[in-house]
């Protein structure tokens, strides 16, 4: 669970396209992460830290995906299971509001104010056209 956030926060993938990678887009040894896209949108090359690529090799290889082991939803309840947890745990209720796609939302805002360019921000997140972007907004 914490290598497939890991992944989400370091590259602002859809969970779909993070659920979707293979060992072979993964290369260890330039930390560099392909990614199918999802939804229509574009192909995506990210590098990661060091910190993810670790995390990923510590991973057990049993198949040819990196994450699928089951369905998407049952990994999705897990997470919200262990999010209610560490919200109690914390006395912070607003753990809860927490999901996969906040933190795809969160490194769009990062890397919107590290850059200030819209149109950077779309092709790192793979967004094809702006339509895409004021029905769903990353701010």
């Amino acid at each position: 669970m914490a290598s497939f956030l890991q992944l989400l926060k370091e590259t602002g993938m859809r969970p779909g396209e993070a659920w979707q990678l293979k060992w072979m887009d993964i290369d260890f040894e330039k930390n560099i992460v392909n990614v199918t896209p999802e939804k229509g949108s574009r192909p995506r090359i990210f590098k990661t830290s060091g910190k993810l690529a670790a995390m990923l090799r510590a991973l057990e290889q049993r198949s040819g995906y990196t994450f699928r082991n089951g369905d998407l939803e049952h990994f999705a309840q897990n997470f919200r299971k262990q999010r209610r947890r560490t919200a109690a745990k914390l006395k912070n209720p607003n753990i809860n509001r927490i999901t996969f796609k906040t933190l795809r939302h969160c490194k769009g805002t990062m890397e919107y104010h590290r850059t200030k360019d819209i149109l950077h921000v779309w092709k790192f997140l793979g967004i094809r056209t702006s339509r895409t972007c004021w029905s769903t907004p990353i701010l």
